[in-house]
């Protein structure tokens, strides 16, 4: 890695915000509060768990469908791995 690939990735470094209390952040953020938990960004975080999900299943899938071939078994082992 070059040092301008570096100070690329540091670019916006200045833009973080310190200090900020999680009510200020709550106030510029969509959250939804359910008994007390509060969810942020929930369109976000139901596409994350459904992908997670998916993976699983594809994965349970290579899992118990190896047809003897070692390559199904390790993509399997390695997407649960990853989930």
């Amino acid at each position: 890695m070059d040092h301008s690939t570096f100070l690329i990735a540091l670019g916006r470094i200045n833009e973080i915000k310190w200090g900020i209390t999680p009510q200020e952040w709550l106030d510029s953020h969509w959250f939804v509060e359910i008994n007390g938990i509060v969810l942020a960004e929930p369109s976000s975080s139901f596409f994350v768990f459904l992908l997670a999900f998916v993976i699983l299943f594809v994965s349970f899938q290579f899992l118990k469908n190896t047809k003897h071939q070692k390559s199904r078994l390790w993509f399997g082992l390695s997407m649960l791995a990853w989930s």
